[in-house]
């Protein structure tokens, strides 16, 4: 007779974006992004209010309308929740780089410390893909391939987007 709707996520991931979908509703939709979702089963909810608790059980039941393999909700979990691992990681490295190199921007070393400071702040301007021209010729010389930081950090964030966005099994590694 009476349903209530509850968004029920584990913690939504560290990012250095976060936005709005396109069918948001003004001062009703959460930025992305969110959590994993959590799986259909039953837990118990505890309020805490001025030291007077109350405990209620609560059965979760997974959307009707999709037939889904056993199990397969649980693989989704569990990518789901390794990749936020993977996207608070990147964006963390990020976060970190960005602010060495503002750091490093505000020193003024000399001798044989300004080297080495050039150096790592050459390397910062390569991970986050500045336009710094010193060190592209570095890479160019050391024949590695270019591994942005922020490009990678976008395209884990796709990916944990696309394993939220629907009800299915993920699809086994490929070789």
């Amino acid at each position: 007779m009476h349903r209530w709707v509850w968004d029920l996520r584990y913690a939504a991931p560290l990012s250095i974006t976060r936005g709005y979908p396109i069918s948001a509703v003004p001062h009703a939709t959460p930025r992305g992004p969110e959590g994993p979702l959590g799986l259909p089963g039953r837990y118990l909810l505890r309020l805490t209010v001025d030291g007077r608790h109350v405990e209620a059980p609560l059965t979760v039941r997974a959307d009707p309308r999709v037939a889904l393999p056993a199990g397969a909700l649980d693989q989704q979990l569990r990518v789901a929740s390794e990749l936020a691992g993977l996207l608070s990681d990147s964006s963390r490295a990020v976060l970190a780089a960005k602010s060495e190199q503002a750091q490093l921007k505000s020193l003024a070393p000399s001798g044989a410390t300004a080297d080495a400071l050039h150096a790592w702040g050459a390397r910062l301007a390569t991970l986050l893909g500045s336009s710094d021209k010193k060190a592209q010729g570095d890479e160019e010389k050391s024949g590695e391939p270019q591994v942005l930081l922020p490009a990678l950090q976008e395209r884990v964030a796709a990916l944990y987007a696309e394993v939220n966005r629907g009800d299915a099994r993920p699809d086994p590694p490929r070789n």
